[in-house]
C-alpha cells in the first residue's frame, strides 16, 4: 500500500442493503485511514454475475488490486461479514485485520424457507427503492448453507473483532463461536442495537472500530 494515501478499510453491506449504508462510518474514518465501499460480487444491479461466497471473497482482492493496495482491513456486515472472514480464508496474505459486525446466525431450515418464500413475495419496489435488484438477493439467499458454516475460520491469522448487538441474540452466540475457533480474535457487544450494528448505533460502531484499528 502506498503510506501516503494511508491505510485502507473496505466496507462490505449485508444482503438486501446497497453500499450507501456505510455513509455514517465513511464520513467518520479514523485519520490515515481511506475507504471503499463495493457493491458486494453478484448483488449490484443490472449485472449478470450472481453472488457466491468464493466469488464474493475473491472479489474483495480484486477491489484492493483496484485500490493498488497490498492489504487492507476488511470490514462487514451480516452477509458482508461472512465474506470478510471468507476473504482473511482465500487471502491471507491481502488481509490485515476483520471487522465482523453482525455475523450470520445459524437458522434452522424452515426458518431459512420462510425467509426465502418471504423475499420472493416481497414486492420488488421494495427493494427498488433502495436500489437493490431483488432478484439478486434471492439468489445469494441460496447460498445461505455455505454462509452459516464458517467452514475453516480456524485457518484465519489475522486480528479480528466480531461485533453484535444486545437485541441480536443470534449474532452475539455466533460471535462468541466463532472467537472459540479464531486464535486473535475478540467479541464486542454493542448495547441497544440490533444485527445491522453499523446502522444501529453507528457512533458506537465507529468508536469500536477505532479503537480496534487503532
Amino acid at each position: 500500500m502506498n503510506e501516503r494515501e494511508g491505510r485502507l478499510i473496505v466496507l462490505l453491506h449485508g444482503m438486501g442493503q446497497s453500499p450507501q449504508s456505510w455513509q455514517e462510518q465513511v464520513v467518520a474514518l479514523p485519520p490515515g485511514t481511506r475507504a471503499v465501499a463495493p457493491w458486494l460480487y453478484g448483488m449490484r444491479p443490472a449485472r449478470s454475475d450472481q453472488f457466491s461466497l468464493p466469488g464474493a471473497a475473491d472479489d474483495v482482492a480484486r477491489t484492493l488490486d483496484l485500490q493498488g493496495a497490498e492489504r487492507a482491513v476488511i470490514c462487514g456486515v451480516s452477509l458482508g461479514a461472512r465474506v470478510a472472514l471468507e476473504a482473511a480464508i482465500r487471502h491471507p496474505d491481502r488481509v490485515d485485520s476483520v471487522i465482523a459486525a453482525g455475523p450470520p446466525a445459524a437458522v434452522p431450515a424452515i426458518g431459512r424457507w420462510s425467509r426465502r418464500l418471504a423475499m420472493r413475495l416481497a414486492p420488488r419496489s421494495v427493494f427498488a427503492n433502495q436500489g437493490i435488484d431483488k432478484a439478486k438477493v434471492v439468489a445469494a439467499g441460496k447460498e445461505v448453507d455455505r454462509i452459516q458454516s464458517f467452514e475453516d475460520v480456524e485457518q484465519i491469522t489475522s486480528r479480528v473483532l466480531l461485533l453484535a448487538g444486545s437485541k441480536d441474540a443470534g449474532g452475539v452466540d455466533t460471535a462468541h463461536r466463532l472467537a472459540a475457533r479464531i486464535d486473535q480474535a475478540t467479541v464486542q457487544v454493542i448495547e441497544g442495537a440490533g444485527h445491522l450494528v453499523n446502522s444501529d448505533s453507528p457512533a458506537a460502531f465507529n468508536q469500536a472500530v477505532a479503537d480496534f484499528l487503532g
